[in-house]
């Protein structure tokens, strides 16, 4: 009897003993993890960071304001930056765009255009427009003004490789207003500023740009 009764406890026994084992397994596993997550990442301060922009060449203080004639701004250049020659991608960057009216005139945009070459928007130094239409009229108020930016490295690219652009000379944005897109063409119309009523409403439009700059990033 009592080798029975012994027999009949042993086995009593032995569920709870693996009961035991279970649960203390579990924590050991549930503490493992949680020292895990509570660990510093080794790897945190070795992830790359992407490159800020960086400013190769910037118009001056102030920006300037554009009519109904052509506008050329010569750029600063930054010591020791080689534009066409470095990595990276190359953008045009205009801050603080502006307009008396919602409107206004259209600006075909080139890079290096010579002052007295004609503007191609076919030729190599073309970059794209620039439109204030739907743009917030704020003229002269301090803080107000868009952003827009345009990829300009095929531009550069091409234009060192045709020998029309030399590192450390001084790049230059023009801008050519132009008036509405021909019905025929789709092509932005000449401004007009004579003795048409068209032209003469073209002419009382301003707008401004706040900051000029060819950045890489």
């Amino acid at each position: 009897m009592n080798g029975q009764s012994g027999s009949r406890h042993g086995r009593r026994r032995w569920p709870l003993l693996m009961l035991a084992f279970s649960f203390g397994a579990g924590a050991a596993q549930a503490a493992e993890e949680q020292r895990g997550q509570d660990a510093p990442v080794k790897n945190a301060a070795e992830t790359p960071r992407p490159p800020e922009a960086r400013v190769l060449a910037a118009g001056q203080e102030g920006g300037m304001q554009l009519g109904t004639t052509p506008s050329r701004l010569v750029l600063s250049p930054a010591a020791g930056e080689n534009i066409a020659s470095g990595n990276g991608r190359l953008v045009l960057r205009l801050d603080g765009l502006q307009a008396d009216t919602p409107g206004g005139l259209t600006y075909e945009l080139y890079l290096n255009l010579p002052p007295d070459a004609r503007p191609d928007p076919e030729g190599p130094h073309y970059v794209g427009t620039l439109a204030f239409f739907g743009r917030t009229p704020g003229l002269g108020q301090p803080g107000a003004g868009t952003s827009q930016v345009y990829d300009v490295t095929a531009v550069v690219h091409g234009l060192a490789a045709r020998g029309l652009w030399k590192e450390g000379q001084a790049p230059s944005v023009t801008f050519v207003p132009r008036g509405l897109e021909s019905a025929r063409t789709g092509k932005p119309l000449p401004v007009e500023t004579g003795k048409k009523e068209a032209g003469k409403k073209e002419a009382g439009k301003k707008a401004r740009v706040g900051r000029v700059a060819l950045v890489r990033g």
